[in-house]
């Protein structure tokens, strides 16, 4: 079951994640992050930007700019934890760990698009 687990994770569409990335930096992180912070544009902008961006190039873009704001999520989500665990919070509050999930899936769908573009700019023969 883990191994399937893995497949599933490694070469399925990553359409559905690059979809709930998006949702996720343009609307969830401003919000918890207004809440419980404060207003700083200095993560609210670039996250809205990220989000309203990834889920463009979901609808509309090509899959090398695709797999350019996957990397932009993942290294975003990275900024994201990085924050909560040197504010303190991540020991405090067990529901910012979700922050780290959110860093895991980013890095999943980063693995998976760029499978999927090195795959269709090398004409794979195995099938994928």
């Amino acid at each position: 079951m883990l191994r399937k687990i893995i497949n599933i994770l490694k070469y399925y569409d990553s359409e559905p994640s690059e979809i709930a990335q998006g949702f996720i930096w343009l609307i969830l992180f401003p919000i918890i992050y207004y809440f419980e912070v404060g207003l700083n544009t200095c993560l609210i902008i670039p996250s809205i930007l990220i989000g309203f961006v990834t889920l463009r190039s979901v609808c509309y873009h090509s899959l090398k700019i695709r797999k350019t704001m996957a990397y932009t999520c993942f290294l975003f989500s990275i900024i994201a934890v990085v924050f909560w665990v040197l504010s303190g919070d991540i020991a405090r509050c067990p529901t910012h760990w979700f922050w780290i999930a959110v860093s895991i899936g980013a890095l999943f769908n980063l693995s998976r698009i760029s499978d999927h573009y090195h795959c269709n700019s090398n004409k794979c023969e195995d099938g994928r």
